[in-house]
């Protein structure tokens, strides 16, 4: 038997009495009774999409979110579940505040599936990582917060205390492998600790690890927690290897530290020793948040090189509350393997050196810290071929907000190596990243920002150990091994206590907080409470901040320090510590000397003229023979002792000399040149990039000098005096610049211009206009409109009076007028605005199309319509379509065109027309006349389309009055309307059109309609004021064919909105219709239909749909029936069939394929019964479904020929035979017939 795969869309009329994809994938649980895991696809697309499944333990709601800081406030929010009757339910929310969140305008998120057991809810959900949407949070590679929520019932209120959770997550991050760790060995190293009952403690052990036959390779590291109170207090474990010192036996040595069981790392006991000094090569590191870190297939981490191996261990505690008496275990474990691996693995640190040096003052908001590893250091230790990073732990302490890890290669950054802008003190987990090749000379730089505004009273932070103090520091693993594991730095002490004023006594080795010793008045202050003292603002912040970011730094690489200064392009100069001792000094430091007096500055005019002349050497060469952090600080000195004033007239000066003597010569030289606009295009950008090192060296300027003295910025002055000096420059440069500029977009006919500058070059200069322009809006002289805008204008308007004189006396052309004018107009339009093409230039192209249309079309609008050597009409009359569209458009250009238009029309209609083709009742009475009225109206609606584009032109109103006229002069009534659409139903032509084209067949006679009726509101008037009564005139206004039809369109535009409450009634019923059904229910009294057969012919499954809406519809409007109305009802079938036949031997599974039909709603009850039979008669199909014999022959029959006839003879008897053609071979995939 044939199988017929037949899906039903149909629409039936009813009438009423009244990241690489799919790699990412883990399992996360802060709560065994709620679990998430998700998958990544598509990661590198726009495209690119999160796929969550959750599953909680409820029967009730389930509320889920991305969170950037862990609370409801900005969070993106879904909100589903089940109802006990199985209706499911989802909504995609956020959350403004910590209030309840409301539904998104923009549902983004797509719920794939809801199930519910006895105890579990399962949610299938997705969206795309970015959907642009204002209310919803855009997944990037930082750190996020799963916060969930879930509720007892589907009763959706509040969670309560104990329903709610939040977790943080890396949702971008690398997964981590799926490895049975099961098969290594282990060894742990765990401490057993009474905590001490203060806020921070860092606590030494040392272990001893298992004697092994070998060298081991680990494969994994991970914590041993052990329960939650292990979990509450355990802020991160480190692991470091041991090395006794020269000549000690390991296991004598450090067995004595082993028995003392364990000490305060910083502050031990008198008569304690400490291990610490001689384990420094760290393993491994754990912090809040971090799971197992797997190394690489082929990668392991050497152990056991030694006979007896020893491990320190050092584990940081928290305890904010100093409870008492709290005692847990906590430590790392380590799974190896005596099958060594064929890489060997390495860990290193780059960061901020853990000292006080590391100062974020008071209030600070967004204060950036970086430490460094050098070129240098990097060029002793890495090999040529450099290292492979793998894995990186980003870690800083409770006021760390953003960290950045950054790479330099020969003066330029490299990509970001990791990056997190949403970072998270309790989650710090080892990350696996793509492979990252550092070479050696390559530079790192850890950025680490901090917030400490929160705390009250204000309070400074300090580097260190604890956890109230602060490090910046990223601990990365790579291969193969080389030496090198520690490369960090700190800013030299002398610059910080030379800033701060301050001498200071160290203890601890300074990695606390040192005790001031001078000046006398501050003698014995600590240096955290005197931070603390000073009045912070902007200003102070920002220069502590520079002078950490950009000043001598101390570098750590390995186990030697050296000096070096981070510049600009974050290259180092690096100076031994043996060349720090000769005393050498930077240029220029004599000249400076001499201005000093005990070490500080008397002569401040030096000042100014030593930081001007610099200047003026920067503004010459584009270079700075001297040290930036140097003038830096010497132009923040002079404007801190009020000699502002010099240094900002200083400056001026400078910047005038200099563009007067070298820039406006230089310029000047090249006029009549062709790159006269590229010599300032040049001379622009360079000032540019010096104004901006100016401002940027005397930053300090605006906030302390300039605004108090209401004065305008440095960048705004230097890029001010370009446009004076230069710009705007009245001898010779500005009017070439006008003339070079206007001749470059409007060229002379001739072809000769003045410059001939590229099409980039005069974007540039436009640009640069447009630049100066925005640096002082309020000043008179506006560049952009007198240098360019004004000589533009004055160059089209000169070129196109010429070029309509040539037009004129160009006898032989073979081109209207209108269609030269209107292709000159388009063609130099495209052409300028390939110049223009940049917001705010949008005034320019109307003022220029202005210009053009005044004097091609406004002043010759006569010539347009009616040319001489034309008759009246011409174009109206002969239907010269092309002509028209020129002249149509081209007029439409003009402001006054559509009036001129309207009566140009009119005095077509009335006069040049010939009326007396109306006249005729063949023409118009009867239904052809309401068809002939329409194709008048298409005829001139493509006029007005062409002109005003702008729809119909009835439906429009342009020219309704002039089509009344011949309504009125041939008395057309509206009794013409209804027969029209009768004559198209009972002729059965609707059914030739398909939804859209009824549709549109409606909409038409619609507008026509209303014609007419405006046509009958006027007559009425007109017969009250000639005395008739009021029952005479009312047969016009009021006549009962026109009330029907208004109805008849009423059913047409009311199926949209019966079909979207039939929907929501589903929704609410959980019942939902089994195919795609369009619903449309007539009014009996005003359809001109005849009466619909018996509803037995439909299939129980089509009827049971019917029955449902029947019972939506006549709840919502009791007292009505509904019946179906089969011929007028449409369905769309996909049917499996065998284009080009079926070959011997060929399987027809190898070679079939899908069409959709669309057919009448009495052919697909045809169609439908050869699902089920390979052959019909003709009797048993009549037997099974009343259909007429028309219905069945369209099937057969024409082009379209879905079934087979036999015998094929046209006329049909009882005993022929049907079957559907195999051998169908129509080429298109969608077919339409009857």
């Amino acid at each position: 038997m044939l199988l017929l795969n037949l899906y039903l869309v149909a629409s039936l009329l009813f009438f009423s009495g009244n990241f690489v994809c799919g790699k990412r994938k883990e399992l996360i649980s802060s709560n065994p009774d709620f679990t998430v895991d998700w998958e990544i696809t598509d990661e590198t697309s726009r495209n690119a999409t999160v796929t969550f499944n959750l599953t909680v333990k409820t029967t009730g709601f389930v509320g889920f979110g991305i969170s950037k800081n862990g609370g409801m406030g900005g969070a993106d929010i879904v909100i589903g579940g089940v109802l006990p009757n199985g209706t499911v339910y989802f909504s995609d929310r956020h959350a403004p505040s910590n209030g309840f969140p409301p539904e998104d305008i923009s549902h983004d998120w797509i719920l794939h599936s809801a199930t519910e057991n006895m105890t579990h809810t399962h949610l299938h959900i997705s969206r795309l990582l970015d959907t642009c949407d204002q209310d919803d949070v855009a997944i990037t590679k930082d750190t996020f917060r799963f916060i969930w929520s879930v509720g007892s019932d589907d009763n959706i209120a509040y969670h309560g205390v104990n329903n709610r959770g939040s977790f943080a997550v890396n949702i971008l991050g690398l997964p981590y492998p799926d490895i049975d760790l099961s098969t290594f060995s282990t060894f742990d190293a765990v401490t057993n600790l009474t905590m001490p009952s203060k806020d921070t403690t860092y606590w030494c052990t040392v272990h001893k690890a298992p004697v092994f036959s070998g060298k081991q390779h680990a494969v994994a590291f991970g914590p041993v927690l052990f329960g939650p109170v292990s979990e509450k207090h355990s802020h991160h474990i480190s692991l470091y290897s041991c090395t006794p010192p020269n000549g000690e036996d390991p296991e004598e040595f450090f067995n004595k530290y082993i028995v003392q069981g364990g000490i305060d790392c910083l502050n031990p006991n008198p008569g304690e020793i400490s291990a610490y000094r001689y384990c420094t090569k760290l393993i491994y590191t754990w912090t809040i948040g971090g799971r197992i870190m797997h190394m690489p297939d082929g990668v392991g981490f050497p152990i056991g090189e030694e006979t007896h191996m020893y491990y320190l261990m050092e584990s940081h505690f928290d305890n904010p509350e100093q409870l008492v008496d709290v005692s847990f275990q906590s430590g790392v474990r380590i799974y190896y393997t005596p099958e060594l691996r064929s890489i060997e693995a390495g860990v290193m640190r780059t960061g901020q050196m853990y000292d006080y040096n590391l100062v974020v003052p008071p209030s600070s908001k967004d204060y950036v810290v970086v430490g460094h590893c050098s070129s240098n250091c990097t060029a002793q230790w890495i090999p040529t071929e450099g290292v492979n990073i793998f894995n990186i732990m980003l870690h800083s302490h409770s006021y760390g907000t953003k960290m950045k890890l950054r790479q330099f290669r020969d003066g330029a950054e490299e990509p970001w190596v990791l990056n997190d802008d949403n970072y998270d003190n309790d989650y710090q987990d080892n990350r696996n990243i793509p492979l990252v090749k550092f070479l050696p000379g390559d530079q790192m730089a850890i950025e680490c920002h901090y917030d400490n505004s929160m705390l009250s009273p204000p309070t400074g932070v300090l580097g260190g150990f604890g956890t109230r103090r602060e490090m910046c520091e990223a601990v990365y693993y790579y291969y193969p091994k080389v030496g090198l594991e520690n490369c960090r730095s700190s800013i030299l002490k002398e610059n910080i206590r030379n800033f701060f004023g301050i001498s200071v006594r160290e203890l601890n080795d300074a990695l606390t907080n040192p005790i001031i010793t001078a000046p006398e008045h501050l003698a014995g202050l600590s240096f955290l409470d005197y931070v603390d003292s000073i009045v912070w603002n902007d200003v102070t912040r920002g220069e502590l901040e520079r002078l950490m970011r950009f000043s001598l730094h101390t570098e750590q690489c390995d186990n030697c320090y050296a000096y070096y200064t981070h510049l600009h392009s974050l290259s180092f100069r690096v100076k031994k510590e043996t060349d720090m001792s000769q005393n050498k000094v930077p240029k220029g430091y004599e000249f400076l000397t001499s201005l000093m007096r005990n070490g500080t500055f008397y002569d401040y005019d030096g000042l100014v003229a030593y930081v001007t002349g610099a200047i003026k050497n920067l503004l010459r060469t584009s270079n700075l023979t001297s040290d930036f952090d140097q003038l830096h600080r010497l132009a923040c000195i002079i404007v801190v002792r009020r000699y502002g004033e010099q240094l900002y007239n200083g400056i001026n000066k400078v910047i005038t000399d200099h563009l007067q003597a070298s820039v406006r010569q230089t310029i000047r030289r090249r006029i009549d040149k062709d790159d006269f606009l590229e010599t300032i295009l040049l001379a622009w950008t360079a000032h540019k990039v010096a104004v901006n090192t100016i401002v940027e060296m005397c930053m300090n300027m605006d906030n302390i000098y300039v605004k108090p003295n209401k004065l305008v910025g440095l960048r705004t002055m230097g890029f001010a005096l370009f446009k004076r000096e230069i710009i705007l420059c009245r001898k010779k440069i500005r009017p070439h610049i006008s003339k070079c500029l206007s001749e470059s977009i409007f060229p002379p006919e001739d072809g000769k211009r003045t410059c001939g500058p590229s099409l980039h070059v005069v974007k540039g200069l436009l640009n640069l206009i447009d630049e100066l322009e925005e640096v002082d809006p309020s000043s008179d002289e506006k560049v952009y409109e007198n240098v360019f805008e004004k000589h533009l204008l004055l160059r089209c308007a000169e070129l196109y009076q010429v070029a309509v004189k040539s037009f004129t006396d160009d006898k032989a052309s073979s081109m209207s007028y209108a269609e030269w004018a209107e292709t000159r107009i388009s063609q130099d339009l495209n052409h300028v605005t390939q110049y223009l093409r940049r917001e705010g230039r949008e005034g320019t192209l109307a003022k220029l199309e202005n210009v053009m249309v005044e004097k091609l079309v406004e002043r010759r609008i006569m010539d347009i319509f009616e040319p001489a050597n034309l008759e009246k009409f011409h174009f109206l009359k002969n239907n010269r379509v092309e002509e028209l569209g020129w002249m149509l458009a081209l007029v439409g250009r003009y402001s006054g065109g559509e009036s001129y238009m309207k009566d140009w029309i009119s005095a077509y209609l009335s006069k040049g027309d010939d009326p007396s083709k109306y006249a005729h009742g063949a023409y118009i009475y009867g239904p052809s006349g309401v068809q002939n009225l329409l194709s008048m109206k298409d005829r001139l609606d493509k006029f007005a389309l062409d002109l005003f584009s702008r729809g119909q032109l009835m439906g429009d109103n342009v020219i309704p009055d002039d089509v009344q006229v011949v309504i009125i002069q041939n008395k057309l009534y509206p009794e013409l309307l209804p027969k029209y659409m009768r004559d198209r139903v009972e002729r059965s032509e609707g059914l030739e059109l398909s939804q859209e084209e009824w549709a549109s067949f409606l909409f038409r006679t619609k507008n026509l309609f209303e014609l007419v009726q405006k046509v009958l509101d006027d007559q009425f008037l007109e017969h009250l004021k000639k005395g008739a009564t009021h029952h005479q005139a009312s047969k016009y206004r009021k006549h009962e064919i026109a009330v029907k039809i208004q109805r008849m369109f009423k059913d047409v535009v009311d199926r949209d909105r019966l079909m979207d409450d039939f929907r929501h009634y589903c929704a609410e019923q959980a019942n939902f219709p089994k195919m795609d059904l369009t619903f449309c229910v007539l009014t009996a009294e005003v359809w001109p239909i005849p009466c619909p057969v018996d509803t037995s012919v439909f299939p129980t499954y089509l009827m049971d749909e019917f029955q449902k809406f029947e019972r939506f519809y006549i709840g919502k409007h009791g007292g009505r029936k509904l019946t179906l109305i089969p011929f007028l009802g449409t369905a769309e079938l996909e049917i499996k069939l065998f284009p080009g036949g079926l070959e011997q031997g060929v399987s027809s599974s190898m070679i079939s394929t899908r069409k959709t039909i669309q057919v009448g709603t009495m052919a697909m009850c045809v169609l439908l019964l050869f699902n089920e039979n390979d052959e019909l008669t003709w009797q048993e199909i009549r037997d099974l479904i009343k259909i007429s014999e028309t219905t069945l022959f369209n099937l057969f029959s024409g082009e379209n020929n879905i079934l087979v006839k036999s015998p094929s003879m046209e006329k049909i008897s009882i005993t022929d035979t049907f079957r559907i053609n195999e051998w169908y071979g129509s080429k298109h995939d969608r077919l339409k017939t009857d």
